[in-house]
């Protein structure tokens, strides 16, 4: 999910960690994952999972306490998919410059065989998991799944399937995440970083382009879920991470953006943001150019928290609590489902668990289990399988 993406503590910024943190002074080696760990964007990961959760989290607030009371915390009922854009503009920046680094540290060519290991171990065996108890829970009655709802999602198909189980439904931002892996790495390594920063924003461009068309003309087939779901109309906010990325990667980037970008702009676009999130216009036009705005300002806003780590947004962007809900946030944006029940998928069997606030505190209890015994453990294994490959080696 980054719908949810993976763990910043993966990735090597070089130009990203020089305007996160100072130097350190002399002191015992770092490895390379401790040494660009930027906690300012954990900080981001973990307002772009409280808002998924706290949309998901509505409807069992309301089945407890009633419409009236449930209308009070409304505000962000738009919350999950405006905390997935984050998510998108989150893993967009990280990934490509990541690739970014290891393009440029072996002059231009990119192993993919490494990449692809490593996001493997970083992302497949926790959604496994997951699945694999959706299954038992519905084989054994607790759940009410169907096996097309499993298939599909395993085959990353979630994002271009209608009538999916609640249970599952959430995939679809994991699923176009990982379409974004199969096809920019790729791409950079073929046509190289400056053809990828313009074909990357015309990609982007034409993504909300079509977006708009489509979701107020209706152009696709019914059987398809929405154009604001789907690869071919949802990706623009992870292009504009990658163009955010290389423009940053630049050497005299970080300083040009941190006189721009600053502490006063980044509440101006803060602001434009929540506007544009809370506003509840009737026009589907209108919504969509919304989302089109959202997914623009997301890059400028994670680079200028980036570029100013001791402001005030900085600051509380890197606070222990919220470090720590970044880092399983992965975690628990696979795990929230099964308590929230967002789609009204409530279960008599599981009904105990699935009312607010125990829903929250079960789901806190599975991400956690997820992170600390399946996510950690194959992130190091991923690491150590690629720890004697080369970064560059010839396409």
């Amino acid at each position: 999910m980054t719908a949810a993406g993976p763990s910043i503590v993966e990735a090597p910024v070089t130009a990203v960690a020089a305007a996160e943190t100072p130097v350190p002074p002399a002191r015992r080696p770092r490895s390379a994952r401790q040494e660009h760990y930027l906690p300012t964007l954990d900080g981001w990961r973990a307002v772009a999972i409280g808002l998924v959760m706290w949309g998901h989290a509505l409807p069992s607030v309301r089945q407890l306490y009633g419409p009236r009371v449930a209308a009070r915390f409304s505000l962000l009922w738009d919350g999950g998919i405006t905390g997935v854009q984050i998510f998108f503009g989150i893993s967009g920046l990280l990934i490509c410059t990541r690739l970014l680094d290891a393009y440029h540290a072996a002059d231009g060519r990119l192993s993919l065989k490494t990449f692809y290991i490593r996001r493997a171990h970083r992302i497949l065996p926790p959604a496994i998991v997951t699945l694999l108890v959706l299954a038992l829970l519905g084989l054994f009655g607790v759940i009410t799944i169907a096996p097309r709802d499993l298939i599909v999602t395993a085959c990353l198909g979630a994002n271009y399937a209608r009538g999916l189980s609640g249970y599952v439904a959430h995939f679809w931002s994991l699923a176009m995440e990982e379409h974004f892996y199969l096809l920019f790495p790729p791409l950079l390594a073929l046509a190289g970083v400056r053809r990828t920063m313009w074909i990357a924003a015309i990609l982007a461009v034409a993504v909300a382009a079509w977006r708009q068309l489509d979701g107020t003309m209706g152009l696709t087939i019914e059987h398809l879920p929405p154009v604001w779901q789907r690869t071919d109309g949802a990706c623009d906010g992870l292009l504009w991470g990658c163009v955010a990325a290389i423009l940053f990667h630049r050497a005299a980037a970080p300083e040009w953006f941190r006189r721009r970008l600053t502490p006063i702009v980044f509440i101006a676009m803060l602001g434009a943001f929540v506007a544009a999130t809370i506003v509840r216009p009737e026009s589907v036009g209108m919504r969509l150019a919304l989302t089109t705005l959202r997914a623009l300002l997301v890059a400028p806003m994670l680079l200028a928290t980036l570029c100013h780590p001791r402001s005030l947004a900085g600051r509380a962007l890197k606070l222990r609590p919220m470090r720590w809900v970044g880092r399983m946030s992965y975690s628990l944006y696979l795990w929230q489902q099964l308590f929230l029940a967002h789609s009204g998928t409530w279960t008599p069997l599981l009904a105990w668990a699935q009312r607010w606030p125990i829903n929250l505190a079960c789901a806190f209890a599975a991400a956690g289990a997820s992170y600390y015994l399946i996510e950690r453990p194959f992130i190091r294994e991923g690491y150590r399988a690629t720890s004697g490959q080369k970064q560059g080696e010839p396409r």
